[in-house]
Formats: C-alpha cells, structure tokens, sequence
C-alpha cells in the first residue's frame, strides 16, 4: 500500500509522523475487528521514494502471519473510504481511529502544507484528498460545540447541604463567624471552608466575635432563581466562650 503526498513545501516531520501513527492506528483497529489481536499487527514503512512524497507502507507481523494480514491491506484502505463518504455525506459512522486518520490526512492539506494525498494498494486508488475534499472533512471532523450552559445550571459549590439546612432550621448548625471588612460571614463546620454569607440583626451583630465558634440557628436566603445566597441568622450559642 502506497502513500503519495503531493506537497509545494516540505511536509513538516510532524505532519507526516501524525498521518503515520494515524494510518497504524486505524489499521490495528481494522485487523482486530477481522480477528486479530491490535498487539500482532502494524503498519511499517518499508521505503520512501523522493519526488511529491511517496511512502510505501508494509505490514509488520510473524512471519507464520505475514502474508495473510497483507491481505488485509486493501480492505483496511476501502474501508477508510467509506469512511471518509460516510462523513462528506454528513453521517457520523466512521470509528474514531478512522476519523483520527482522515483528520491527519486532511488536516496539512487545509493547511496549504500539501495539495493532495493519495492511499493506493497494488495501483488502485482508495483514497483521494483534495483541497476541496480536505476542507469539507475538516469541517466534518470538528467538535461540535457544546451549547453554553444557562446560568441556572452552572454547577457551583454549594454552601450548605440539604441535611445542613434542615440542620440549621431546627437544632443548628456549628460553624465559626468571621468579619470580613465589616460583613459577617460563617465558615459551617463540614462545609469544605467555603464562607457562607450571614445576615443577622444588630443585637446578634453586636454579640458575635470574629473568630468565635457558635451554633447558627435559622434560614436559608435564595436569589431570584432559586440558588442559594447566604443564610439568615435569629440565633445563636457561643460554643467556645472562656
């Protein structure tokens, strides 16, 4: 099976390395479909002629095995064609070694690194990339992107959890009160260090000590789509009083 690569500028080591290790890749993941381990089969580049790039591509194998998995060269570089209609059709078939392989292959193309590559197998032609066929492949293979998450399913840590907040709306909840630049805030115990906004009255405010640890007795505040924002505090037990 033969590679040629038809470039204006030398291909860079890496481009060629990638469309290599992708062929290999692909071929391991035919073999082992048709009944061989991916571990006793790979591709080999037995030579490289100059000119527009030329790459013969061999199979490594025991020798018990070798002429049988050669066999499966052709087969390998006609299902990577299907592949690559399946994908200029607009289906989403191709496994993901082959559309590992077709990006590789399209991918210096796209980039103007080479004007087209070829797979041949004993004179046919399987494969025919093109500038245009590479920038509709390209556009094939891309991520979709993922729509942005509505701001009331953004996963965020949360400050309190439900047995918390029953917690706290019955016997309580332990914590530490903090004045940070003038506004309270609770640091609850089990809650991972996050603090946790406290609005409270000004005969609470003016008992707490920053620092001090307490039981919280209250409410959960939400904001207008349901989060959570703080709590509101109506009492209070100083757990650490001298």
């Amino acid at each position: 099976m033969e590679l040629y690569i038809d470039a204006e500028r030398p291909l860079s080591i890496v481009e060629l390395s990638s469309i290599l290790t992708a062929l290999d890749a692909a071929f391991k993941r035919f073999a082992a479909k048709r009944g061989n381990e991916p571990a006793d089969v790979a591709l080999g580049v037995a030579a490289v002629h100059s000119g527009s790039l030329r790459v013969l591509l061999d199979v490594i194998d025991g020798a018990e095995k070798l002429w049988s998995a050669r066999e499966q060269l052709a087969p390998f570089a006609q299902s990577l064609a299907e592949a690559m209609q399946m994908l200029l059709a607009g289906g989403r078939g191709p496994t993901p070694a082959e559309r590992r392989a077709l990006k590789s292959i399209s991918d210096p193309i796209a980039k103007g690194s080479a004007t087209q590559i070829n797979l041949v197998n004993n004179g046919e032609m399987h494969l025919h990339v093109d500038a245009a066929t590479a920038e509709v492949l390209v556009r094939a293979l891309r991520p979709a992107e993922r729509p942005p998450t509505p701001a009331s399913q953004v996963d965020t840590p949360r400050m309190l959890s439900a047995r918390a907040a029953r917690s706290l709306a019955g016997a309580g909840v332990e914590g530490t009160a903090l004045d940070v630049y003038g506004e309270w805030y609770a640091r609850l115990l089990g809650g991972r260090g996050v603090l946790v906004p406290m609005r409270v009255s000004k005969d609470i405010s003016d008992t707490l000590v920053s620092g001090g640890h307490y039981r919280f007795r209250g409410s959960v505040e939400t904001g207008a789509r349901g989060e959570m924002i703080g709590i509101s505090v109506y009492d209070i037990d100083r757990l650490d009083r001298p």
